[in-house]
Order: structure tokens, then sequence, then C-alpha cells
């Protein structure tokens, strides 16, 4: 029962195996792009001072006063997602085709008779406000180091049963990594010394090619509940409660081969990596939009911290290959970590004029990134809090949309630009353009947008001797979105 429970807490304190990860999956999951409405989309989400669209109960809820009608809508998306690599100077290209459901809600309108409170509208369904459907391909050769080298640096001054069930367990059972002596005790067919000296069985400064593969599929939405209202048809106020969503799902494959030199005839070795989350939780949005005019408007809106729990379940495998035909394989067990998301808040300020049939809108972002942290009753992770309160900064995104209507046409485009999260890094910026057309009929109406968003992002693959080996990554994701809805 002991052991038992010594290996239960190995493998709760192994959840955090990576430093890096949490760091990178608060950010992933605190990051939003331009998703939602197919109208939304073709005018890059610059919606902080206009109403009427669905999107609004995600973005400023003071839309939501606009509608004169009750309404359903519907909006789903066909995408391409292009990654180019560039690790030791190779260039890889991998691309993925996939379709989401960015969009379903309804809205009641409710006109009052009151002579200042015109109506008091409700909405709810779900708004889609992030991907993470992509595959990335990675490969080169290496002279200087090896992940056998992480193992090896992780494993000693440990025993084997206290290696890293998900990494240097599999590495040492696997033969990527022995014993300095591995000499057996006949007597307990054991090692006479498992004493924490360990050595690799691949050179790490011999040529070899390595290559990673990763695919990720899911995304993160939220259900809004909203409610708001039009006074005077001046002044539009509105809220909503949201429940935060995160699905995400990630496949790894890591491979060395080709060796010009082992020990032991190692001549290949692969590590498998998988991880599934899965999170909800809750925020509130609230937002005002004022009609200056018949041809001026401004918003203001502001979203507090989502905070979010976090299922995360995960495992390993690995595989080695030696040039006499043998392999050898181990597999980790499922490892399971629970913990809490604290997204950052975010302000939203919105202007929109119309001149004639053309409208413009131009809204403007800040999000403090360096406010996210996470929590958790096992893990204390004062060391990630501190990396991304000292390194995570605030951004201003900037966002500009337009529509020409001519009878039941409108005509609609786009630009935005999202800033990097951290300091002094062109992670994570972001530039889209889009554009779009809707079309009504009586109480029908349909809309067509296409988007096109390029970033760049750096990937590290693994970190020896302080020395990273990272791989640039660009970023190229193309989406045709499309959208029906009935008034009523």
């Amino acid at each position: 029962m002991f052991k038992k429970l010594i290996f239960t807490i190995l493998l709760i304190l192994s959840a955090t195996f990576s430093y890096s990860q949490y760091v990178n999956d608060a950010l992933k999951f605190s990051s939003q792009n331009t998703f939602g409405t197919s109208k939304f989309n073709s005018m890059s989400g610059a919606f902080g001072s206009l109403g009427g669209d669905f999107s609004n109960l995600s973005h400023n809820p003071a839309g939501l006063g606009m509608y004169q009608f009750s309404e359903f809508t519907y909006t789903n998306s066909f995408g391409r997602n292009i990654v180019t690599s560039d690790f030791r100077d190779i260039k890889e290209r991998d691309w993925q085709i996939n379709s989401q459901t960015e969009n379903i809600g309804i809205v009641l309108s409710n006109p009052k008779s009151d002579l200042n409170v015109k109506r008091i509208n409700f909405g709810v369904g779900w708004n889609q406000t992030a991907s993470f459907d992509e595959r990335v391909f990675i490969a080169s050769t290496n002279t200087e180091n090896s992940l056998a080298d992480v193992f090896l640096s992780r494993s000693n001054g440990h025993l084997i049963n206290d290696l890293d069930p998900f990494l240097e367990y599999l590495a040492f059972w696997t033969d990527v990594i022995d014993l300095a002596d591995n000499s057996i005790d006949t007597s307990t067919n054991y090692y006479l010394y498992d004493n924490g000296n360990y050595i690799s069985h691949v050179n790490s400064v011999s040529e070899k090619f390595q290559y990673l593969q990763k695919e990720s599929s899911g995304y993160t939405g939220e259900v809004p509940i909203s409610l708001a209202t039009s006074i005077d048809d001046k002044l539009y106020l509105g809220v909503t409660m949201g429940i935060p969503i995160i699905e995400y799902s990630e496949r790894t494959l890591y491979s060395e081969s080709s060796f010009s030199d082992t020990i032991s005839d190692l001549t290949a070795f692969d590590l498998n990596r998988s991880l599934i989350v899965s999170g909800s939780g809750i925020n509130i949005k609230a937002g005002a939009i004022y009609r200056l005019n018949n041809n001026f408007r401004v918003g203001l809106s502001a979203h507090s911290p989502s905070y979010i729990y976090i299922q995360e379940e995960f495992n390993s495998s690995m595989r080695t290959s030696f040039s006499n035909g043998e392999s050898s394989s181990e597999s980790s067990p499922y490892g399971f970590f629970e913990y809490d998301l604290i997204t950052p808040w975010k302000i939203i300020l919105g202007a929109s004029s119309t001149f004639n049939n053309l409208l413009l809108s131009i809204d403007y972002e800040t999000i403090d990134y360096s406010f996210i942290s996470l929590q958790s009753d096992i893990e204390r992770f004062s060391e990630e809090n501190d990396f991304m309160s000292t390194n995570y900064v605030r951004t201003n995104n900037i966002k500009i949309g337009g529509e020409y209507r001519s009878n039941n046409l409108s005509l609609r485009f786009g630009y935005s630009e999202h800033g990097s999260p951290i300091e002094d890094n062109d992670d994570f910026n972001l530039v889209t353009n889009s554009i779009g057309v809707g079309y009504s009929i009586g109480n029908y109406f349909i809309d067509a947008s296409y988007t096109n968003s390029k970033g760049k992002q750096n990937y590290n693959l693994y970190e020896v001797n302080g020395v990273s080996e990272t791989a640039e990554l660009e970023k190229d994701r193309h989406r045709i979105v499309l959208g029906i809805g009935l008034k009523f």
C-alpha cells in the first residue's frame, strides 16, 4: 500500500514534467482570435460600437440591445491551416483541413411600451473564440546534441524507480539510456548498481536525423447568456454571463534515427506523447454603446478574467530499434491532473460612422496577459506564475471593418493586428485580412466570408545545458465562413 501511494505521488508530481508546458498552455487557452458569425469574421471583429450580430454577446453585449426582431443564426467554417517549419535551416511544410461550428444562437427581442426603455432583449447560444486545429512537421540533421542528453541529465542522481514514469523511465527500459554499470545480481535478478549513475546509448555529437510530428485539434469558445436594453434608441446597455469551454487534444511523435555512431547498436528511438484537455468556467462581460447622432456611435466593453477548471489526461510511450532487427517498447501509465486557469481581463473601445451606404468601424483592445495565473491543490505553480507575470505583457490590438450596403446586398471587409503577449518577442503576432458578402430575402439572410491570418511562433523541441533546440513556425490560416439566419 505504501509503495502504491508513493507511485501515485510520483505520477501527480510528474504532471508538471515540463516547466514550459503549463506556461504555454496557459497562454494558448487565454488567447483569442476572430471567430463567430460570418458577418463578424468578414469585418475582422470590429464590432465594439455595432450591434445586431450574435457575436456581440461575446464582444460587446450592448450590441444585443439594437436587435428590433428576434433572430436565429447558425455559422460553420471550413479551413485550411498551413504550417511551415524552419529547423536548422531545413524547411518543411504541413497542412490540415478542418470544419467547425463557429456560432449558433437565438435572440429574443421584447419591445416595451415604456417611453424611455424601448426593448429588453435576451440571447443565448455558442460563440467559438479560438481554434487549435493544425499539423506541424519539423525535421533536420543534428551533430551537436540529442534528446537523449535530456534524458541522461534528468536521470543522473535518481534510482531507477524514481525516474519520471513519462520520460526517463521509458528511456531506461528501452535502452536509450542505461546504468553506467548494468551488472546483474544473479541472486535477485536485478541490477547490482542502481546508484543513479547513467550513460546514454546515443553519441550526441554524431550525425543523426531528428523529426517531430505534432497534430492538435480543438477549440475554445463560450456559451453566452446575455441581457441588453435600449434607452431611447440612443444608449444601449448589455451584460453577458459567459461559460467558457476548452476542448483540446494533441499527439506528438519525436524521433531520432540514422545515427552515424551509437552504443549497443541502437538505430532509432521514437517518443510518442498524447494530451487531452477539457475545461469550463465562468466570466462576466458588460458594455455600453452610445449613439451620438444618426451617423456616429461609440462603444465600451469590459471583460472580466475567466475562471476555468481544467482536467488533463496524458500518457507517453517509447520504442527503440536495433541493428540486429530487435526492438523494445515501453508505455507510461495514464496521468491525470486538475488545475485552475485565470485568464486576462480585456477592455474594448469602439467607434463607427456611416457615410450614405458605407459603414466604417474601428476597435481598440487592450489585454493584460501578465494577469494569467495557474492554481492547483497539489502544485503551487509559483515559478510558472512568476514567469508569466514578468514576461507576459499587456497587448494592444487594432480591428478595422467596413460594410457597403446596396438594397439587399452587403459587401464587407476587415483588417486586424494582434500584438504579441510576450515581452520583446514577436511570437503570437497575428495579422488578419477578411472580406465577405451578405444577402437578405425577406426574413432570411445568408452571409459568407473569407479570412486569412498569418503569424509566427517559435517551437522548442527540447533544451540541453541551457541551449534550446528551436524551430520557427510560420502559420498561414485560410477560412471560408458560411452563416444563415432567420428573423422572426
